[in-house]
């Protein structure tokens, strides 16, 4: 009997506002859940659809992005919370819990804070210049302190260059990318 009155009173809702009510933390547009999954696809920079374990995801600005584990990437393990649409879901928070591994072979017998070095084949630049390359299958994280010279080339894809940084909890950060 109770079933019946909460299906009435949900039926006369619909009927007198022509929308239905749905509790989920006051997210009219859809219901608001969470979920895991291994990113396998990123856009330039961390803006725009990613896919997450075959779903694609909508991150914005106003998409919380937490990378105290690892750095969204690629292959890495995140925990997404947000709403759907029914086609998309739209991202709220986004938090790495583990970053993509086997990027770059981590075991070099070095401290994270030495120098590494390679030399490569730029096959991915972000729009901008900041953000991950990715250089002979590896991912390289490039920020405003990476010194980028192109004396000897320009930096495009295709372009072979010579690698210096270091590795910090599993990533390899660029402290200076040189055309080559």
């Amino acid at each position: 009997m109770k079933y019946i009155s909460v299906i009435l009173l949900l039926a006369m809702v619909i009927l007198s506002t022509g929308t239905a009510v749905f509790a989920s933390d006051d997210h009219r547009d859809g219901y608001r859940s969470k979920f895991y999954g291994k990113v396998e696809l990123l856009p330039g920079g961390l803006l725009g659809t990613w896919v997450v374990n075959g779903r694609s995801v909508e991150v914005d600005q106003q998409t919380r992005i937490e990378e105290e584990y690892g750095r969204a990437a690629v292959g890495a393990y995140v925990k997404i919370e947000g709403r759907s649409d029914g086609q998309i879901f739209h991202a709220t928070e986004l938090e790495v819990k583990q970053g993509a591994t086997g990027s770059i072979d981590d075991n070099s017998g070095k401290h994270p804070s030495e120098d590494n070095k390679f030399y490569g084949t730029i096959t991915t630049i972000p729009q901008g210049k900041l953000g991950v390359w990715v250089i002979d299958d590896r991912e390289v994280f490039v920020d405003e302190g990476t010194r980028i010279e192109s004396k000897k080339g320009r930096l495009i894809i295709g372009a072979t260059v010579k690698v210096k940084g270091h590795f910090r909890k599993g990533l390899f950060y660029a402290r200076k990318i040189e055309a080559k």
